[in-house]
């Protein structure tokens, strides 16, 4: 497990430990709008990206399988690096495209 990726962008994500030789990552990063109120486990996949933490209102929490997303959330993902991209997709994607 290392900490010095901290200062290793991944396009506007940035992990902050890598464990392995860095092919499992930890980003956290805000959700978009589109996501809020549904289920939270509707970004992972299995094997590739998992939600690990949320930070709610300054509050952190290990989400379950019923936790929905809110606005304003902070999410922290485990994600095996080749699997960036699907997650910058969730990230990036805006509703109905």
């Amino acid at each position: 497990m290392s900490s010095a990726a901290i200062t290793r962008p991944y396009g506007r994500l940035l992990a902050s430990l890598t464990f392995g030789n860095g092919e499992t990552i930890l980003l956290r990063t805000s959700l978009p709008g589109y996501l809020s109120g549904r289920p939270l486990f509707s970004t992972e996949v299995a094997g590739q990206i998992r939600v690990v933490e949320v930070t709610r209102a300054g509050r952190s929490l290990v989400p379950e399988p019923s936790t929905v997303v809110m606005d304003g959330d902070l999410v922290t993902f485990a994600v095996a690096v080749s699997a960036l991209d699907t997650l910058r997709g969730f990230l990036d994607r805006e509703l109905g495209t």
